[in-house]
């Protein structure tokens, strides 16, 4: 294959912000007691890529058994989102991603596809100076696999000139459900992507991975 089409995940990705969010999230569940807030944490560990709105809402179902209103629901979303913006914004790059980008936005079309809500992600990505290198962000509501068939769509990309860089095993399926290839960033803190085929410990080894499977397909 000729890899012409990047798909970025954010959180763990691009930006060291994935315990910013772990935090936030124990934050906000501490008055339940430590019992609740452990299952919150490993649950969202576990889960990366998926909306807050939708984790907040199934924590308050099944950990809580509290069915709370859309609205209620926003409600700690948003507060979610005013504990958590400008950390993010401040976070570390992952090591290699701000410099991968920079170099190669012109030999890819690169994208962002996050479970961070739309609007959020924007002002994230704009703040951090890096929004001129992608062609697109897009965020939650939508699902991952809405974001990879407006990109294949409406660009005209095709599939197997298109990879996938995530974290979790959301990210996983996403691409997997999509049929493109999968590049797992893996976390010393979550082994469920210890075993991927294309996997590295941060984007400073990305170009390396990408020949490796241009060359494997008999690209290179």
């Amino acid at each position: 294959m000729s890899v012409k089409c990047i798909v970025f995940d954010f959180d763990g990705v691009l930006k060291e912000s994935v315990d910013i969010k772990t935090r936030a999230f124990s934050d906000i569940y501490s008055k339940y007691g430590t019992s609740v807030v452990d299952k919150v944490v490993e649950h969202h560990l576990n889960n990366g890529g998926i909306s807050r709105y939708e984790k907040i809402k199934l924590y308050h179902k099944n950990f809580l058994n509290i069915t709370s209103s859309d609205l209620e629901i926003q409600q700690i979303a948003d507060f979610f989102s005013k504990i958590v913006l400008n950390k993010v914004v401040e976070a570390p790059f992952v090591k290699g991603a701000e410099k991968f980008i920079k170099k190669n936005y012109k030999k890819y079309s690169m994208f962002i596809s996050t479970g961070t809500p739309h609007n959020e992600i924007i002002q994230i990505v704009k703040q951090n100076k890096i929004n001129c290198f992608f062609i697109d962000v897009f965020g939650s509501p939508e699902s991952k696999i809405n974001h990879l068939n407006k990109i294949s769509n409406q660009w005209k990309i095709k599939k197997n000139n298109m990879i996938f860089i995530g974290d979790s095993i959301t990210d996983k399926t996403a691409a997997n459900t999509f049929n493109i290839k999968f590049i797992a960033r893996t976390n010393k803190n979550d082994d469920s992507l210890a075993n991927e085929k294309y996997r590295i410990n941060d984007l400073s080894e990305l170009e390396k991975i990408i020949f490796l499977i241009e060359g494997e397909n008999g690209t290179n």
